[in-house]
């Protein structure tokens, strides 16, 4: 909410009057359940004044996308809970009603004879009323509106005018049997059939099922881009006839991607970028790197993960055309929580302390870190985890994700103040993490929801605030001292902290200190490596604490594993790499036979690319080498070899089902 936000009533659910900058939004029924959660990772509900929450934060991010654009609203006044397996009672609303704010911006359109008044969102407050409408998704054309009717002094007649839209949209939708996986496929393929006639393109996950695909235009006409729109949906068609297709009936789309062209009609919209969607949870239109793409894996993320990616920057900001120069890139609002403005107890309690954005670390780069030395830096287990920021104002404890979301409610065993705290205010920055064996296990944190349920530990690595003491000016040495002294129990990390064992005891606290690990940097990869750790943080020791910076004073130093794989076939290329190999399928040998452990389309140039392709060949069989089952995405297309060659990859770790997470390929076996 934004600063200087208050409400006006005490009753639980009243209206309220908040502030956003020079407007007032009168927002109603903050607690209203707007997105059932549930699902198979038990998400917990999402209210209304969270929905609020999320659209003032992005404002500075989304606004650029909506900007000279009439925007298009989808409604869920009751909340997307579902009847019969369908959202509940959504419509699109295009005409601003007699109780809209004088102070939202319009712009008249006329169809077909009828004149529709539209909002324009120019600052953040129009997107805090149309979440406080329920308003959850935001539609928009792909062209901007001239300056005379952006002015009021005319209104657009859109059957005779000449729009001129700056960028192209295909919507990439998966029929039964697919998913975001083959989407990727095609989306990879799209963006080099867009690079060799010089388009940028930017893709970005939709938020409900597949994924959307813009380009930036320039001086092309609305029918010249809807041209080119279905020419380049019929060569995708044609390019990948067994995965893409163009025909919309619903019958021919089993085990295929739709390629949806049809959006960029000067009278068709498309949900903007960073607008949430009408689902049972609180998913995003979220842009996202080729990178990502081409690793694979892809899911739909919701509104605390695309406030946090954003935090880095707005990776849609490419299709803005001209660019800022030299300004900073637009990340989202600082969070600012809602707690008490329902509250009718909230007047006669002391307010709640604000949690801040936490400190971010850069990454290792061992030239340019160079200079780890103990005697300047101190070095921590990297906590495989959630980052949380843990306010304690009395015996309240509330815990705050790096995105400003609140996790209270969703790890409440751990909202508890622990004896330590007793008679003290608090503001600690620390790590959400599940036990897994006595370790910290980040899929044990993903699958907390499936019972058996998990134990949780919060390990805190650094203090902020202590009573009226604001201590994040002071060096990370003499905030070490004060968090030290608060007597927490101590993680144990290969004998860092506790009896020497490694792990961390289930039987434990919920809260602990994470220790400071001795010797240097190689002595503390060591430790936390015998213990399966994630890595190192180095943090120098002279270091304030800059809320909601990344900082080249914290380091994270990761490890990385590696292992001998077998080479048992290959999915072929797509794109830039059409005609030979896109990523490789590897397996591991045991006593049935050749494991599938997943595959690697990474650290590959284009001549060892060739290399590959040379070695496999003389290598191809029809008969699958593997004795267990290979995901049918891969099998449909895969290109079988005999289980001969061996290499090594680099992974970040193992999945629980036994696959190699985030592999790169580092090289053949040496003969």
């Amino acid at each position: 909410m934004p600063a200087g936000a208050h409400g006006a009533g005490g009753a639980h659910g009243a209206a309220q009057a908040v502030r956003v900058g020079e407007r007032t939004v009168r927002l109603t029924n903050p607690d209203k359940v707007l997105f059932p959660g549930g699902g198979p990772d038990g998400a917990a509900p999402t209210t209304k004044a969270e929905l609020v929450e999320y659209y003032w934060r992005i404002a500075p991010v989304l606004l650029p996308h909506l900007a000279e654009r009439p925007v298009t609203r989808k409604r869920w006044p009751h909340g997307t809970g579902e009847s019969g397996g369908r959202p509940a009672d959504p419509f699109f609303t295009k005409n601003l009603d007699s109780g809209t704010p004088d102070w939202v911006p319009r712009a008249t359109i006329s169809h077909h004879e009828r004149v529709v008044t539209y909002p324009l969102a120019t600052e953040d407050a129009v997107l805090v009323w149309c979440a406080q409408m329920a308003s959850i998704e935001l539609h928009v054309p792909q062209w901007r509106l001239p300056r005379a009717v952006l002015e009021g002094r005319r209104t657009l007649v859109l059957e005779d005018a000449e729009t001129r839209p700056d960028r192209l949209v295909v919507d990439l939708d998966p029929g039964p049997g697919v998913g975001l996986e083959e989407c990727g496929e095609v989306a990879l393929a799209a963006r080099a059939l867009l690079d060799d006639v010089g388009f940028a393109s930017v893709p970005v996950t939709s938020g409900s099922k597949g994924l959307h695909l813009y380009a930036a235009l320039e001086g092309v006409s609305a029918a010249a881009a809807s041209a080119f729109a279905a020419e380049l949906a019929a060569s995708l068609a044609a390019q990948l006839p067994r995965l893409a297709i163009v025909q919309m009936k619903r019958q021919l789309r089993e085990g295929r991607v739709f390629v949806d062209h049809t959006q960029n009609n000067a009278a068709k919209t498309t949900v903007s970028p960073y607008s949430v969607r009408g689902r049972s949870q609180p998913s995003v239109a979220a842009p996202r790197t080729w990178a990502e793409v081409e690793a694979g894996g892809l899911r739909q993320l919701r509104m605390g993960e695309v406030l946090e990616r954003a935090q880095d920057g707005d990776l849609f900001a490419a299709l803005l055309g001209g660019g800022d120069g030299e300004a900073p890139p637009r990340v989202p609002h600082p969070p600012i929580t809602l707690t008490g403005v329902s509250d009718p107890a909230v007047g006669a309690r002391r307010a709640p302390t604000r949690a801040p954005s936490p400190m971010l670390a850069t990454s290792y780069d061992p030239i340019t870190h160079a200079d780890l030395l103990p005697e300047r830096w101190v070095f921590e287990p990297k906590w495989d985890g959630y980052r949380a920021i843990a306010v304690v104002t009395g015996a309240e404890v509330r815990l705050v994700g790096r995105s400003g979301r609140d996790l209270t409610p969703e790890v409440a065993e751990l909202a508890v103040r622990p004896d330590a705290l007793a008679g003290h205010d608090a503001v600690l920055d620390a790590e959400i993490v599940a036990l897994r064996d006595g370790r910290p296990s980040f899929h044990a944190l993903q699958d907390r929801g499936t019972p058996p349920r998990p134990p949780l530990r919060l390990v805190v690595f650094d203090v902020l605030r202590l009573d009226d003491a604001d201590l994040t000016g002071h060096p990370l040495d003499a905030r070490r001292e004060v968090l030290e002294a608060l007597d927490l129990p101590v993680a144990d990390v290969g004998g860092a902290g506790g009896a020497g064992e490694g792990g961390i005891d289930e039987g434990d606290a919920g809260w602990l200190l994470s220790p400071s690990l001795p010797g240097t940097l190689a002595d503390a990869l060591a430790a936390t490596a015998a213990v399966e750790g994630e890595g190192v943080m180095a943090k120098r020791r002279d270091s304030p604490y800059r809320a909601g910076r990344r900082s080249p004073a914290w380091v994270k130093v990761k490890h990385h594993g590696q292992a001998r794989v077998v080479v048992g076939g290959w999915r072929p290329g797509q794109g830039r790499r059409e005609g030979g190999i896109g990523s490789l399928l590897l397996g591991v040998r045991d006593g049935d036979g050749l494991r599938y452990v997943g595959k690697v389309g990474t650290g590959f140039t284009d001549a060892v690319l060739d290399d590959l392709l040379a070695r496999l060949e003389p290598h191809r069989t029809a008969a699958k080498p593997f004795t267990t089952p290979v995901p049918a995405a891969e099998a449909r297309v895969a290109v079988w070899v005999a289980p001969e060659l061996e290499a090594e990859v680099t992974f970040d770790s193992w999945t629980p089902d036994g696959s190699l997470r985030a592999a790169r390929w580092d090289g053949w076996v040496a003969d």
